[in-house]
């Protein structure tokens, strides 16, 4: 019989342990105490069990000596990138850009075109040789001057600050419409352009075409006759330009006296009974800017009011307070209190022709001396801003 250990293992189950330890000899140390069984066999059945004899111990083991890192190997370079190539030849069908080839060179810029300098703007001299300024072509300081009202007004000094500050292709008064209460205007005289007239009749037939004398077309020349104009061959030597010839002309028909009368001056009834109701009603005819011709200026109102017409009777021989009674119509049709300043139209009024007409010297007339008279101021109603201070500053 094979003798059993105390735990009824046999030796298989003794020796096993034992070749662990020959494998891991650490593992087999550290337990060897509780393993005394494997040190040999022992008697059976009642018999005590020996002691095992201690197992020699052995020595640790060493530990592993780490081996030398092997060595990194050194970065290498990059390789240099593929050159360019150039991209295949274009579909002529293919709505692609086209793809201008790095080998062939880019054309030039254009050149810069060469600076110009500005043209030099007209000078007031340069408007005052105008054989139109002085009217007949005579030179500016001529005696002879046809159209002096020019010079007399230092305009060609007005038109060099306006080719300053608006170009020197900008005519004066351009953007400006200036009315008139007077006779009529010939429409188709050479002096105007069409399309910058318009007229509308207040009263009477306000016919000024034709051959005879129109004093509403001699007072709107002076102010528009056209520049450089087609002047007929035979009046060439006469020919002039007003003193705006851009602007706009809108005629505001009337009838009106030959003002050669012997001068009588008018009582305050006739101004209040007689003169203000008409003077008043046309007056607010043409702030309103009647409709005239079937033309751009129909209803546009009219920035300048000139009114070449006066009442006999100076304003030097009557009372402030009497003319203001007088006239009261008139005086607020002109004040326009219904506008802005900035929206109200500039009146000019004339200074009148009174001065040298024949009077009576026996009729008791101040003003009269030898049969003439002698005027120190303008009309009556012409003076109307020396009476009423609502009407100054337009």
């Amino acid at each position: 019989m094979v003798p059993r250990s105390i735990d009824g293992r046999g030796e298989a189950a003794r020796r096993a342990p034992c070749g662990l330890a020959r494998l891991l000899p650490v593992l087999c140390l550290a337990a060897m105490a509780p393993l005394a069984a494997c040190g040999g066999g022992g008697g059976g059945g009642d018999a005590a069990p020996e002691r095992a004899a201690p197992a020699p111990q052995q020595p640790a083991p060493e530990p592993p000596v780490p081996e030398d890192p092997a060595p990194e190997p050194e970065p290498e370079e990059p390789a240099p990138p593929p050159p360019p190539k150039d991209p295949p030849p274009r579909d002529p069908f293919s709505e692609d850009v086209v793809f201008v080839p790095s080998s062939v060179p880019e054309p030039p810029p254009p050149p810069s075109p060469p600076e110009r300098t500005p043209a030099p703007l007209p000078s007031a001299a340069d408007f005052a040789g105008d054989g139109e300024y002085c009217g007949g072509n005579y030179p500016p300081e001529s005696a002879n001057c046809l159209n002096w009202g020019l010079g007399a007004v230092s305009a060609a000094a007005a038109y060099a600050r306006i080719a300053e500050r608006e170009g020197a292709f900008i005519a004066p008064g351009s953007g400006v419409t200036v009315g008139f209460i007077d006779t009529g205007i010939d429409t188709g005289h050479w002096e105007f352009d069409g399309p910058r007239i318009a007229m509308t009749l207040l009263e009477g037939d306000g016919d000024a075409s034709g051959t005879s004398v129109s004093h509403g077309t001699q007072v709107a020349s002076v102010v528009g006759a056209r520049r450089d104009g087609g002047v007929p061959q035979t009046l060439e030597p006469r020919d002039f330009h007003g003193v705006a010839w851009g602007a706009d002309l809108k005629m505001f028909a009337i009838n009106l006296g030959s003002g050669r009368d012997d001068y009588t001056p008018a009582t305050v009834a006739y101004l209040k009974d007689l003169f203000d109701p008409w003077m008043a009603g046309v007056l607010s005819d043409a702030l309103a800017g009647r409709p005239g011709a079937d033309t751009a200026l129909a209803d546009r109102r009219v920035d300048i009011l000139n009114m070449s017409f006066s009442v006999a009777g100076l304003a030097e021989s009557y009372d402030a307070g009497d003319i203001a009674g007088a006239l009261d119509d008139t005086i607020a049709v002109a004040a326009q209190s219904d506008r802005a300043d900035a929206d109200k139209t500039l009146l000019v009024w004339s200074a009148g022709n009174m001065h040298g007409m024949s009077c009576d010297a026996d009729a008791g007339i101040a003003e009269c001396a030898a049969g003439s008279v002698v005027a120190g101021s303008p009309g009556v109603a012409n003076a109307l801003p020396v009476f009423v201070e609502a009407l100054r500053g337009h």
